[in-house]
Formats: structure tokens, sequence, C-alpha cells
């Protein structure tokens, strides 16, 4: 309920909220603004317990001057301060996995667009004894310092009585999970995909011919190799580095990514476009190489998450004896079977709609000459907020295969949430679903305006 109350002659709104069936409780929201208090981020509006007509429950002040997400994005309104707000989203990262919380909605930012400040609100299902997600990673000493000087007696007193034993448990858990000593190299929480380094796969790699490499031996050498040298590569605005790797007496490179950039408000760029919240970050090629795992495609390189010269980035499994399809078109250079690499570029078109990549030129789609085979690299700018496929996407008479429509089918968000958790926010998952599901609907409508027959295609030898 959105309540007024009047006190010596001030009126101030605020919203209301008693016990709710489920995981939802009032207290949560009491309790989440306790820990934003204690850690100083100013995150949380002034939150209470409060008796109305009888019965308890949490009266949260309205701010009456923030626009929400939703808004910010709709009417592009700009931010005074970026840097202000850089350092009040990466509060919010922390903050939101310490709260445990599945999903964070645009409807629940409310954005003080001329102090550049940022306010976060609906905890009521905050505090669950599990989080569904990893820690965030990349998170800047100022806000870290914060979680530092929280000590386990001064926590337990401001949130005794709103939570119980079990969750304070669980919250000074993922309080370690965050501030846990990393390994110099790996960062061993966030490895954790559909293989995991074995002994067999460290045996196997002594096989010099990476190319009959499985995905878990090429994942086992990026994480465990010994880096033997590093050099910066000419192409990329962002510098990329090609580090070359060296384990049991095989030598191979690699491409480091390490650049992770945000920036609030609306961003212009130079060819007319615009976009709300940029981001461009190295997680999003991990998140690209999970996903494409998920399902079944095999088109994005392996990448891990490595520390390389110091720096936290994504190592990505360095492509041998390609082509660019740019380069390819400008060389006139005519595939051995033209079905199959428009199969391949179709499925890509379905993958960059999916993660909604704003940066699909064809010098990141490559071709390995030996086998035709096409491969995704560079998705630091996917993994948007939209929850729709673009107009023009719709419109694209594109052919599907039957298997990357069950692989659609079969992505859960939960599983999303635990597989991707520390790359991707719970908000990226939720918009990724949605987008699944437009994907989904389009080719159910493809299919009813064209037929079966000219939709459905798999691929040829």
């Amino acid at each position: 309920k959105l309540l007024e109350l009047d006190y010596e002659g001030r009126r101030l709104r605020g919203l209301y909220k008693t016990i709710d069936a489920g995981e939802s409780h009032f207290r949560a929201e009491i309790a989440a603004y306790r820990l934003d208090r204690l850690l100083g981020f100013g995150l949380v509006p002034v939150t209470v317990v409060r008796e109305v007509e009888g019965t308890d429950g949490s009266f949260q002040e309205w701010i009456e001057e923030a626009v929400d997400g939703v808004a910010l994005i709709e009417y592009g309104l700009e931010l005074s301060d970026p840097d202000r707000m850089n350092l009040q989203r990466d509060r919010l990262r922390l903050f939101d996995f310490l709260l445990g919380l599945k999903d964070r909605d645009e409807h629940d930012l409310l954005y003080l667009v001329e102090a550049s400040d940022l306010r976060c609100v609906d905890h009521a299902e905050a505090f669950p004894l599990k989080s569904p997600m990893d820690p965030p990673v990349s998170l800047p000493e100022q806000v870290l310092q914060s979680l530092r000087e929280l000590d386990r007696e001064t926590l337990s007193g401001e949130l005794e009585g709103w939570l119980d034993a079990e969750q304070l448990d669980a919250l000074w858990k993922r309080r370690g999970d965050v501030l846990q000593p990393k390994s110099s190299s790996v960062w061993p929480r966030l490895q954790r995909a559909t293989f995991t380094s074995s002994t067999r796969a460290r045996a196997l790699l002594q096989e010099e011919d990476a190319s009959n490499w499985s995905d878990e031996q090429k994942e086992t050498f990026l994480l465990e190799a010994e880096i033997v040298a590093t050099k910066y590569i000419g192409e990329g605005i962002t510098r990329p580095k090609k580090v070359t790797l060296r384990m049991n007496g095989v030598e191979r490179p690699a491409a480091f990514k390490y650049h992770d950039e945000f920036r609030p408000g609306v961003t212009q760029f130079s060819e007319g476009a615009r976009e709300v919240n940029f981001r461009d970050s190295y997680l999003f090629d991990r998140a690209a190489y999970l996903l494409d795992k998920e399902l079944g495609l095999g088109m994005v390189p392996p990448t891990v998450l490595r520390e390389v010269d110091g720096q936290q980035g994504a190592l990505v499994w360095w492509v041998d004896d390609t082509i660019s399809e740019a380069d390819r078109i400008e060389r006139k250079i005519s595939p051995p079977n033209p079905q199959r690499l428009r199969y391949q570029q179709h499925t890509a078109d379905w993958f960059y709609a999916l993660v909604e990549n704003t940066d699909d030129n064809m010098q990141n789609q490559l071709i390995t000459l030996s086998d035709w085979k096409l491969h995704l690299i560079d998705l630091t700018r996917a993994f948007r907020f939209s929850k729709g496929i673009p107009k023009k996407f719709k419109k694209k008479e594109l052919t599907v295969s039957r298997r990357f429509e069950q692989g659609l089918q079969g992505l859960d968000r939960d599983r999303l949430l635990q597989t991707m958790g520390g790359v991707l926010s719970g908000v990226q998952v939720t918009a990724l679903i949605a987008r699944r599901d437009a994907l989904l609907k389009k080719i159910e409508a493809d299919v009813k305006a064209r037929g079966a027959d000219a939709v459905y295609q798999e691929e040829s030898p």
C-alpha cells in the first residue's frame, strides 16, 4: 500500500508491506535497509517497522524525485556524475549478492538524475539460505573495504530479530565468499561450467595436436598452463593481448580480454546510435561460451576467467588458420559448401539475437579454412537488458535447426543463474529468457507464414 503520513504538519509518503505468501516477508525489507546502513552504501530508502490497522509491516520512504530504470531508458535522461553512478552500481552488485536476490528488475532501481545517485527497492524475498548466484568479480577496493570492516557481532546485533540464525549464518558465509583469497591465476568458483578440470584431461594434454582436444582439455589448458609470454594485439580498441601458454611440452596461444567498462545513463556513439547503461565487459565472453555450451552449438571458443599480468580477464582459446567473414567477402573467396556456411551464419544470427549482441560485425566471425567452421568471438557487448528482439530481426527470413529450437526450449532460468552467476546479473538472465521466448514465437510465426520445410534446416555435411 502507498500511505501518506502526517507528522507535525509535514507529509511523508511511503510504501507499506505486510506478510505475504511464500518467501516474501516485510522483515526482509527492514533487514535490507539495516544491512545497507551498516555498509554505508546509501542504496535503500529509509525503512522502519510500523503498525497499521493493528498489523505490523515495513514502511519505506517514497523517493519523490526519482525515476525508475524503465523511465531512464525511455526518456534518455543524462546523469551528471557518471563516476558516482559507477560506484553505486558496483555497490549494488555486491549488495544484491549479499541479499541473495534471484532477480533485480529495472523497475526496482530508482535514479536520482541530478545527483547521479541510485536507490533500490523491493527486498521482501531477500536473504534465502542459499544464494542463486556466485560472488561478483572485479569489485573496486572502495566497495570491498566496507565489507571487510563489517564484523559478525555488529552484523548480528543490527539484524537480530529481523533475520533468524540460519539467515544470519548464510549472510555471513556470503560475505566470506566475496572476501576469500583467490588463487593467483584462477577464480575457482567462476570456472564451474559443464566441465571440470580432471587428472585425465591434464594427462591427455600431452597430445600435441590441439585440434583433437575436447573443450574440457582446452579449458584445463587455459586455466593451468604456464604463461610464457604476452603481447598486445594490434586490432581492437580495447587492446587485447595474445598470450603464449605452455603445459606438458605443448605450447599454444590464447587471446586475453580484460576490458570492463560501464557508462551509466545515455551514451551517444559517433555513428548516431544511443545506448543506456552501456557495458563492454570481458565477463560476457565467458557468459557467451557458457550459453553456447548449454545450447550445444560449439561456435564460441572455450573461454575461462584468469589473471594475466596482474589483471583479471577472460582467456579465450586461439582459433588457428582462420579468415574473418569480412575478409572472405572482400577477397571473394567462395566456400566449398555454401549451404553449410549459410546454415552456420543463420545460427549465428539466432544466437546474436538471443544474447542481444550489439557488436555483430563480420570481423568477429572467423572461419577455419580447413573445415569451413564458423567461430564467434568478441561478445563483450552482448547480454543487454531488452526483453524483446529487434524489429529488423523479426523480419529476417532465416532457417533454423530443430536441434537449436529444442536447445532454446530447454534453457532454464534457475540453471542459468547457477551457471552464469558472477558473470551475469539476475536482470540479464531474466532478459535472456524473455528474448528466448520471443525467438520461439518468431520460429512459430515463420513456420506458419512460410511453411516448416522453408524454415527448418539441419546442418549439411
